[in-house]
């Protein structure tokens, strides 16, 4: 579950965009890295979580409203995800920003291929994902660590609702390289959305060529230096908002 995997690299100066691994995790309990920070109550014996149903969390989707409560205490597979996560969140400072277990619900995994994998709501302030795909939390932390910039008065004048998925596609592809792809089904051809978003994304990081350039052109700013800004402004905003940092 938290192997890693070769890197594909996409318009980001380090190497490194592998999902923490087990050592890492081991690392992270041995130094006590959480401590003091907003994952740590989660991490604690007895914590509790709010479960919903994938099929109750789906009647919320896109309608502005709650999710179910389904208080249950974690075990501790979902406590190494949560912390896992945590680890991911912080190789970024727009998913920093945005990752917080208080505004986290999230569902087991029950080994179905689903259609939705997670959401965020704005008007709840609230991150629904299903454990199935760990890089699922960390894409709609993104979506919130946009948000938070948005009520802040922070996001640039180029930044367009139009063009959120795309950027958090892009930044997940800097930090994360291909982690969201989903693997086509056995004689179907790839018509996916979320991998038609991302592959749209891979295109837009080539800002020398193609729709990439296109786009350098039309905004005057390539992409990658718009995840750039993105990265700095949220990187600035955290500061404000937990000044003994990203945690």
């Amino acid at each position: 579950m938290f192997g890693k995997e070769a890197p594909v690299v996409y318009g980001r100066e380090t190497p490194d965009q592998s999902w923490p691994s087990q050592e890492d995790l081991a690392a992270s309990r041995k130094y006590d890295l959480t401590y003091g920070s907003l994952v740590a109550p989660t991490l604690a014996q007895g914590a509790i979580v709010n479960r919903p149903s994938f099929e109750e969390a789906k009647k919320t989707y896109g309608k502005g409203v709650p999710l179910p409560l389904a208080p249950e205490k974690m075990n501790s597979q979902s406590q190494d995800r949560f912390e896992t996560s945590w680890l991911a969140a912080n190789k970024t400072a727009l998913g920093a920003l945005g990752f917080d277990p208080r505004h986290i619900s999230s569902t087991m995994d029950t080994g179905k291929r689903l259609t939705v994998g997670g959401f965020f709501t704005p008007s709840q302030d609230q991150i629904w994902t299903h454990e199935q795909k760990v890089s699922n939390v960390i894409h709609e932390s993104l979506h919130r660590g946009i948000n938070m910039l948005k009520e802040a008065g922070k996001l640039p004048k180029w930044f367009r609702d139009s063009n959120e998925e795309t950027f958090v596609r892009g930044m997940m592809l800097r930090h994360f390289g291909d982690i969201e792809v989903t693997p086509s089904l056995p004689g179907k051809d790839d018509t996916m959305v979320g991998n038609q978003a991302i592959n749209h994304a891979k295109i837009l990081m080539d800002s020398n060529k193609g729709l990439g350039a296109q786009w350098r052109e039309l905004k005057g700013k390539s992409f990658p230096d718009m995840l750039t800004e993105l990265e700095k402004l949220a990187a600035d905003h955290l500061k404000e908002v937990r000044p003994r940092g990203p945690a």
